[in-house]
């Protein structure tokens, strides 16, 4: 990211896929041949159900960390979206047939998650990279700063997210009015350019600065909206993302699989709770971790309850290992009230516990929240409660197992 605008849609992108809900049984890529001449030449496109300024789905970490969806059937196999092998040398068609969607895409992309999500909004989300499957298991074991991703000398992330458009608004209405009370609209800080692509009604949208750089599309087909953008890495011109978007094909969908039983999320948070209160009460590193995401866990501070910006992509292995050091030396004892607590946030509940980190000469407040990815509830963010006189230099006064070493200010 280089620019303020790409920060802003960075910082939705990682939001809004931070509140994806997977279903447990979604089963990735198929290959099967398929004709489609189209010479497409890219970069990566990636976060929008949240958008290039707000969000529809709150997504955070396209590679571990996910988190507006309301419900979560879990699609079949013989339902999951597949790549075919492209008719252009060197690119490679994706379908997926419950979105209703074909893209094409350079050779080396890769479907890295795929989410079917059937809510009242929001449908699903695909993103594809570039990043290989090792790099993915590398990146998790560093921390990633605030911005997700280490690979920054890439070409982009591709992101393709649906949502229903059941008023049936035009695209430029879509991408001008809010998705949520209090959001500001897909067009903020950018130009709506109404383009056609496969005959169907679209927006551009233009970066309204010197550069002038393409920055997301919206299509309306199906009943529903279609939202490309990109993240991360290098962008090689201007145009790159208006390659991609111009090779979409809108497919006629097929039905969506029907929802498995799943525990209410009430009772699946209070009894990960009540986990987490047990394996700090035991001090058992391990145990906590079986109760967090495998890569990277999210962390942000409220100063005097409000809250400044930015996010810490912890590494999970990394903040294991500093708690069971912490644990070993005994100045650090962990606290958690295991009455589930439930907070409105985008007209969906969030669920946190709230926990007391007891050091020696300090207690600090985190809330641990609670969202189901992958059709397992887990802990996924800490929200720390801070005083703006606990501030040092203005720096966030993180601790280990929070930072590696003995603090980050």
């Amino acid at each position: 990211m280089t620019d303020d605008l790409d920060g802003d849609l960075k910082t939705r992108f990682d939001r809004e896929l931070a509140r994806v809900r997977a279903p447990a049984t979604w089963s990735l890529e198929r290959r099967r041949s398929s004709p489609l001449g189209v010479a497409v030449r890219v970069a990566l496109v990636a976060a929008l159900l949240a958008g290039a300024t707000v969000g529809g789905l709150t997504l955070r970490a396209a590679r571990e960390s996910q988190t507006v969806a309301l419900a979560s059937p879990s699609p079949s196999a013989a339902a999951s979206p597949s790549p075919t092998a492209g008719t252009a040398s060197g690119f490679v068609t994706y379908d997926n047939e419950i979105l209703g969607y074909r893209i094409t895409l350079p050779e080396g992309y890769r479907r890295s998650i795929s989410r079917i999500e059937a809510g009242q909004v929001s449908l699903g989300v695909d993103l594809y990279t570039l990043q290989t499957e090792r790099e993915e298991r590398d990146q998790c074991l560093r921390d990633s700063g605030d911005v997700g991703s280490l690979f920054s000398d890439r070409d982009p992330d591709i992101r393709i997210g649906v949502a229903r458009n059941a008023p049936g608004i035009s695209a430029v209405e879509w991408v001008t009015t809010p998705r949520s009370p209090g959001a500001p609209p897909l067009s903020t800080h950018q130009r709506v350019e109404p383009v056609t692509i496969g005959g169907r009604e679209a927006v551009r949208l233009v970066a309204d600065n010197a550069t002038a750089m393409t920055t997301a599309f919206v299509i309306r087909a199906n009943d529903r909206m279609y939202e490309l953008d990109a993240i991360q890495g290098l962008r090689p011109q201007k145009t790159w993302l208006d390659n991609i978007a111009m090779s979409f094909v809108a497919l006629q969908p097929t039905p969506f699989p029907v929802p498995t039983a799943t525990t209410p999320p009430r009772d699946a948070t209070r009894q990960l709770g009540e986990a987490l209160a047990k394996a700090f009460a035991a001090r058992d590193s391990d145990a906590v971790a079986r109760l967090m995401p495998t890569c990277w866990i999210f962390v942000s501070p409220l100063i005097d309850g409000q809250p400044p910006g930015g996010v810490l992509y912890r590494s999970v292995a990394l903040f294991t290992q500093g708690l069971r050091t912490r644990f070993a030396m005994g100045d650090l004892t962990v606290t958690i009230d295991p009455a589930v607590q439930v907070q409105m946030e985008g007209g969906r509940e969030r669920y946190f516990v709230r926990s007391d980190w007891t050091e020696p000469d300090r207690t600090t407040r985190i809330d641990l929240f609670l969202d189901e990815f992958d059709g397992r509830w887990q802990w996924r963010t800490a929200l720390h409660h801070y005083k703006r006189t606990d501030l040092i230099n203005n720096c966030f006064p993180y601790r280990s197992p929070w930072t590696s070493g003995t603090g980050s200010c």
